[in-house]
């Protein structure tokens, strides 16, 4: 018969993935068979490693469709509520659309279709109560976020009472100074749910197709970063913190068109990424936004955000924030390392300078202090200015 006697064809890809044929299977002696493994092995022996591994991306996707179709796979256990973020189908098709492409596109693109892919497309909610409880005690360290993080709590109360579909938390704007905490907020927050974020800039002249994507025909084109924030994460719920929106502009590919259909409940839920031209279920992401004033901020996104007044810390919270800085120095580099007191009090105390530049003097001291073996570490504080200096969010 043809084929019997067809030696084994094996094919590496990359560094420890192989294909390997063996004909002299049953299932290979039939001439059908054996004329199409001639076929697959000539043209695999010619595709390039990026070729192979789109194409092994592209059969995973169809093979682990047909497996969970059939109900011959193993049912975990879900420890969250989920929801479907990637329709499994349409991840499919385009899987398949991408093995034609020409390029590293090509290769980029396969890998994170598979990431997508994972738990059949589905991504899990946020914990409500157990972050409820987390915001809770970031609330008496941080008194300066109060009332935004109150008003994350009221919406984490109302989701735990909700179907897991209904999932939302109020895209919230806030305002003040630089360097008096407003990031904090969204990483406290991300903490609090135990979900990754991301942070991007609002003022740049690619933000549209940064957040969109784009399409394969352009010269460096690449997948959004919303759908890769997704497909990459385990949670459908990530926060994104938008940095600086009163200076979003009218680019070329501005951010604010894509930013206002995120927020809107109806186009996020088919949201659209040009790189893959498939949509997606993005409207469950937390977007926090900073501002240093209102003044310049998009009408048209106000009307979207709930917007948040932040003053300055006090020097109470200064020092606690100075002292937890210190903490997590010394975890970082498993050094027992002491900032002097008195230099921990008297920038408590500075409130012309932010905390971007606290946290600046707080490692340059501690560097130093490791630097020359000492457990102490001292500061060395600028000369007393009325002008706060010029620092970030």
């Amino acid at each position: 018969m043809v084929g019997h006697d067809r030696p084994e064809s094996v094919v590496t890809i990359g560094q420890n993935t192989h294909l390997s044929f063996r004909p002299g299977h049953n299932a290979f002696r039939q001439n059908a068979a054996a004329e199409w493994v001639g076929r697959f092995s000539k043209k695999v022996s010619s595709m390039t490693t990026e070729e192979m591994e789109a194409m092994v991306a592209a059969s995973y996707l169809h093979w682990t469709n047909v497996v969970q179709a059939t109900g011959k796979v193993s049912k975990k256990i879900k420890r969250q509520a989920s929801v479907q973020v990637f329709d499994p189908n349409s991840l499919e098709r385009t899987a398949f659309r991408f093995n034609e492409l020409k390029d590293d596109r090509r290769a980029a693109g396969a890998r994170i279709l598979q990431s997508a892919q994972k738990n059949n497309g589905e991504r899990s909610l946020p914990n409500c109560k157990a972050a409820y409880s987390k915001l809770e005690a970031a609330k008496s360290n941080f008194e300066n976020l109060v009332e935004p993080i109150q008003r994350l709590q009221i919406d984490l109360t109302l989701s735990a009472a909700m179907k897991p579909n209904k999932f939302r938390l109020s895209p919230i704007l806030l305002l003040g100074e630089p360097g008096i905490g407003k990031t904090y907020l969204a990483t406290q927050l991300a903490k609090a749910l135990g979900v990754c974020t991301e942070k991007i800039s609002a003022g740049g002249s690619q933000g549209g197709f940064q957040m969109t994507g784009s399409h394969t025909g352009w010269a460096g084109a690449r997948p959004g970063m919303i759908f890769t924030l997704l497909a990459e994460g385990d949670s459908a719920a990530p926060v994104l913190v938008i940095d600086e929106v009163e200076k979003i502009k009218d680019a070329t590919y501005p951010v604010l068109p894509v930013l206002l259909d995120l927020l809107d409940a109806g186009s996020g839920t088919k949201f659209k990424d040009e790189f893959f031209e498939l949509e997606f279920d993005a409207s469950r992401i937390i977007f926090i936004m900073t501002a240093n004033s209102i003044v310049d901020v998009p009408p048209a996104l106000l009307s979207r955000v709930e917007v948040f007044d932040v003053p300055p810390p006090k020097p109470a919270q200064r020092l606690r924030i100075i002292r937890e800085i210190v903490r997590n120095l010394c975890l970082a580099t498993r050094r027992t390392i002491e900032l002097d007191e008195s230099s921990c009090e008297t920038l408590s105390q500075r409130i012309d300078i932010d905390l971007r530049r606290v946290t600046r003097l707080v490692n340059e001291a501690f560097t130093k202090s490791m630097r020359l073996g000492e457990g102490v570490a001292s500061l060395s504080l600028p000369k007393f200015s009325e002008k706060r200096s010029i620092g970030f969010h």
